[in-house]
């Protein structure tokens, strides 16, 4: 007999707190689409804290994914018909689970997009493949972009605890709850949890990893290409630092005041007007659209929690991509890249200059991409690893990515860039890219450590190269090419200047 029961239609349903829910059977798996975790955040709700979802009467129909958080138009994260509705705290299960093998471990998926772009129905979060594997897949939506991390004073006078800004993180750790309630109807094992992310969702799981809030919510963590360890210190946005609470509040100040509009009125605003009218630092991120330092749900810097011994501790899997930064650089002259080391580094500018020379616009456009991807994503990686390693009990596993993927037709080849990994770990390797053999091997490869490592705390298993855990006393990173090797930290002598310019910063 299998864990779930068949409605009329043949469908797979399952129990939750709140009511029961038919799903779909494909392929050995029941796949559950659009399950509320919260209450909708409109009207008085939004910029609130989650608010518990309604029961229901009945059998909920489980089969599509839930609109998208509102959010702007991205080439990038735009799914076709996907429609955007502030009712949007949804998530989604793949489950391989029967009578015979409940108590799977989990995996929660926590999407990118720089806090203000992305979907749990993008194609490439498609959790079959893990599941498969053996471990319940789970993805979930969190409020985005203004809607998700706008900080006002009169928001965190709203407050009981005093703080605004943090409702997206405060919607993930709404999710890890629905998790620990209901993850065993589904045959999951809530003592089992291991939260993932890449990019603004690895960020995620490093601010969770540091969280009071969700102590206990999650067993270990996998980050790839993001975490949040600069402090509020850097010059610029381009450290993925998190600002101090007052710092976001005097943002939101500003836009209320530059609109014209009370916090009662911008409550009123229809999403799609709000995102209009919210400003935009680039293509990728909305200008107040990130965590802020807020002391409850982020209750202090990370390094000092983790200097402490205060951190979640757990097994982590962290890394980066050699070409993180071709995504986001591909122009540049020698002038604008020596004026952007000049503003960013501002007295330490030697230090910069040193560990990215060039002399010409072609060396300053890959010496810049080189400074986006240590300082936007490698150098907090590293520095996870060395604070986890210091004052954790939990192992540390480290990955550099450095693998080419075929390029999509018509687009310039651009390395292993920025998510390029996530089609090896999710073992979707999709049309119309042309995929090899060796492709499909190294996704295997990948796909089998992040399941070892959601099932155990250690990636290893039979038919996997060795993959030795972090030490600082001498530190060995797993090397992702078609034949992954271990090897020396990546970049260390660049790293180790961004680090020399976070030690100055931090005073």
């Amino acid at each position: 007999m299998s864990l779930f029961s068949l409605n009329q239609a043949q469908q797979p349903v399952a129990n939750t707190q709140l009511g029961q829910v038919a799903g779909i059977q494909q392929e050995g798996l029941a796949i559950f689409k659009g399950i509320p975790y919260a209450a909708p955040p409109i009207g008085e709700l939004r910029w609130q804290a989650p608010a518990a979802a309604e029961a229901w009467q009945g059998i909920k129909q489980a089969v599509e994914f839930a609109p998208a958080c509102p959010q702007l138009s991205s080439a990038f994260t735009d799914v076709p018909g996907q429609r955007r509705d502030e009712d949007c705290l949804y998530l989604n299960v793949w489950s391989p689970a029967t009578d015979d093998n409940k108590e799977l471990p989990v995996i929660v998926w926590i999407h990118g997009g720089g806090y203000s772009f992305g979907s749990t129905a993008q194609p490439i979060f498609n959790g079959e493949n893990l599941a498969k594997k053996g471990v319940v897949f789970v993805s979930i939506a969190y409020r985005l972009g203004p809607l998700g991390f706008f900080a006002h004073p009169d928001l965190s006078a709203e407050s009981t605890q005093g703080s605004s800004g943090n409702y997206g993180l405060l919607d993930q750790i709404a999710a890890l709850k629905w998790v620990q309630q209901n993850i065993h109807h589904f045959g999951g094992l809530a003592d089992n949890v291991t939260i993932m992310g890449e990019s603004a969702g690895a960020i995620s799981v490093s601010l969770l990893a540091a969280s009071p809030l969700a102590r206990g919510l999650f067993h270990k963590a996998i980050a790839e290409s993001g975490a949040s360890f600069g402090n509020a210190v850097a010059n610029g946005n381009i450290g993925q630092s998190v600002k101090p609470l007052p710092a976001a509040e005097a943002m939101g100040s500003q836009f209320s005041a530059t609109a014209g509009l009370s916090l009662a009125e911008l409550r009123a605003l229809p999403a799609e007007k709000l995102l209009a009218n919210f400003p935009r630092v680039s293509e990728l991120v909305l200008e107040s659209s990130w965590p802020a330092f807020d002391g409850y749900v982020i209750a202090d810097d990370p390094v000092t929690l983790y200097e402490n011994s205060q951190q979640n501790d757990t097994p982590i899997l962290i890394g980066s991509n050699a070409a993180e930064g071709s995504l986001f650089v591909q122009q540049t002259t020698l002038a604008q890249f020596q004026q952007l080391l000049q503003a960013q580094f501002g007295a330490d500018s030697d230090i910069g200059f040193n560990a990215y020379p060039a002399s010409n616009d072609a060396e300053a456009l890959t010496a810049q991409q080189h400074l986006f991807r240590d300082l936007a994503f490698a150098w907090h990686s590293w520095t996870w690893a060395k604070l986890q390693s210091k004052t954790g009990t939990g192992a540390v596993y480290s990955y550099y990515f450095n693998h080419t993927p075929p390029a999509f037709p018509n687009m310039p080849d651009l390395g292993p860039t920025h998510a390029a990994e996530m089609a090896f770990v999710f073992d979707l390797l999709m049309p119309p890219r042309a995929w090899t053999a060796e492709d499909q091997q190294l996704a295997d490869t990948m796909s089998s450590y992040w399941v070892n490592f959601a099932k155990t705390g250690n990636p290893n298993g039979a038919g996997l190269p060795v993959w030795p855990a972090w030490d600082n006393a001498a530190p060995q990173v797993l090397h992702f090419t078609p034949a992954p090797t271990v090897g020396a930290v990546a970049n260390l002598e660049q790293l180790e200047a961004i680090d020399l310019f976070f030690q100055h910063a931090r005073g």
